[in-house]
């Protein structure tokens, strides 16, 4: 009885920790890392057949005039991941988190290797204002309404979406003025 009370409370607090935010710390990288050329060759992965359709309202394309090159390309990957399922420290087809889908997205689609938690990337990321966010620029979401702490990553799309993983419904594409992200926005960033 006792070892499935210590097994429940470790389920409980797994639960927990995913339902606050993608802080996962695994593969952390310094600035000086981010184009490495060295990057051992991995196998590609198909993603699988979608089931259902996970388009938001607001998964309108992007304006492809003011995209750049590099920020296209990792959206692109991005949107090969919609529908993939949450999972705490997950980066793969079995499941994703925010910051999880932000590292595959900009590391298969151009080979810029990114911190592995949504803080890393915040302080790895050059600050911009809201008003500056261009498509495949970074926002960054608190774990409390107004709060300092980052937990979450998402990456912009332009027409004020982004696409992330959330913990209730996988990778998505949402609206930055929907009530919850905007009373957790927390700050901008450019990384490319």
């Amino acid at each position: 009885m006792k070892r499935y009370a210590v097994i429940c409370t470790l389920i409980l607090a797994l639960l927990g920790s995913g339902l606050s935010g993608c802080s996962s710390s695994r593969n952390a990288y310094n600035r000086d890392d981010i184009y490495s050329g060295s990057m051992p060759a991995k196998k590609k992965k198909k993603h699988g057949k979608q089931k259902g359709s996970t388009a938001h309202r607001y998964d309108r394309p992007a304006d492809d005039a003011a995209m750049t090159r590099d920020a296209k390309k990792v959206i692109d990957e991005a949107r090969k991941w919609l529908g993939t399922p949450y999972r705490y420290g997950g980066d793969s087809a079995r499941g994703m988190d925010c910051s999880g889908l932000t590292c595959t997205a900009f590391e298969k689609a151009i080979g810029l290797k990114l911190p592995r938690n949504s803080r890393e990337q915040a302080e790895f990321s050059r600050r911009i204002r809201r008003s500056e966010l261009q498509p495949g620029d970074l926002v960054f979401f608190a774990s409390r309404r107004g709060g300092d702490r980052i937990n979450h990553v998402a990456i912009y799309l332009g027409n004020n979406s982004m696409i992330h993983s959330s913990t209730s419904q996988g990778v998505v594409v949402s609206d930055l003025d929907e009530e919850y992200w905007k009373s957790h926005f927390h700050s901008c960033g450019r990384v490319l």
